[in-house]
């Protein structure tokens, strides 16, 4: 009798192992236990009946097959932050400015992600290059930014959303920019075009945000304010104010200084 009572119990524990719920993630993995809850990011089980409450998000999960054998696939929502792990992989980017042939130069920009919340950027400009018509000054030099970029928490849509890009969001950037060129007129001042060296720095607080599209294309746009001088205002050669040194903007007599980015290119790992 013992032995047909032991038979009998081995009988049901191994029927109840069997009819457990079976979690498949999006790695294909498998978990097996008891599905307690489906909330609205994650899946709360257990492993056994008397055992703890653990739980999944379930952006991690792609579908749940019950021990009844009815299956339920969980939808991700296309607007979460990925979990993608090779996506945080990329923590370099390599950029341009599309439009700035039009305004008379051409860049090349290197952004690197020290961690989640903080990464170098820099660009490096010639100017001279220009697609159109001649602007008011015929320029040949160059100019370079440099700053530390402060990156805010996740946009958070819903709880439990991890990274999914190093370099993607909001963003507060200290820079300097710094511009070292030639200038002359294309117009003559008293009757004389006058060519001069003209130098150019500021200091700059830059807000703005950087999108990442098809996990390799990324968009960066933003403003900075500040405080630059330059020596082309302080001379004669020049009949009027200027305002344009490429890397920052001089709008007025004053040391107001100003920038406006926008900027496209491809993540590296």
């Amino acid at each position: 009798m013992k032995p047909l009572v032991i038979i009998v119990i081995s009988f049901l524990s191994a029927f109840s192992l069997l009819a457990q719920d079976r979690i498949i993630k999006l790695n294909k993995s498998e978990i097996n236990g008891k599905v307690i809850e489906i909330g609205s990011t994650e899946i709360k089980y257990t492993k056994d009946v008397d055992g703890p409450l653990y739980a999944i998000k379930k952006s991690e999960v792609y579908k749940i097959i019950f021990e009844n054998g009815k299956e339920e696939v969980i939808e991700q929502n296309d607007m979460a932050v990925t979990t993608n792990e090779s996506a945080r992989r990329y923590k370099r980017a390599i950029t341009t400015r599309p439009f700035s042939l039009m305004t008379g130069y051409v860049c090349f920009g290197y952004q690197v992600a020290l961690t989640q919340t903080r990464a170098f950027v820099g660009e490096l400009g010639v100017i001279g290059p220009k697609v159109g018509p001649a602007g008011e000054y015929n320029d040949n030099g160059v100019y370079f930014r440099a700053g530390y970029r402060l990156k805010r928490t996740p946009e958070i849509l819903t709880p439990g959303m991890e990274w999914g890009y190093n370099l993607g969001g909001f963003y507060i950037q200290p820079e300097i920019a710094v511009s070292m060129f030639n200038s002359k007129p294309n117009y003559n001042y008293n009757n004389q075009p006058t060519e001069q060296s003209v130098t150019s720095a500021a200091f700059l607080i830059n807000v703005g945000r950087q999108m990442i599209f098809g996990d390799i294309f990324t968009f960066d746009l933003g403003v900075g304010l500040g405080y630059g001088g330059s020596t082309a205002n302080n001379s004669s050669n020049y009949a009027e104010h200027r305002t344009v040194y490429y890397s920052h903007y001089l709008p007025g007599d004053g040391a107001f200084a100003a920038t406006f980015s926008f900027s496209m290119g491809v993540l590296l790992k």
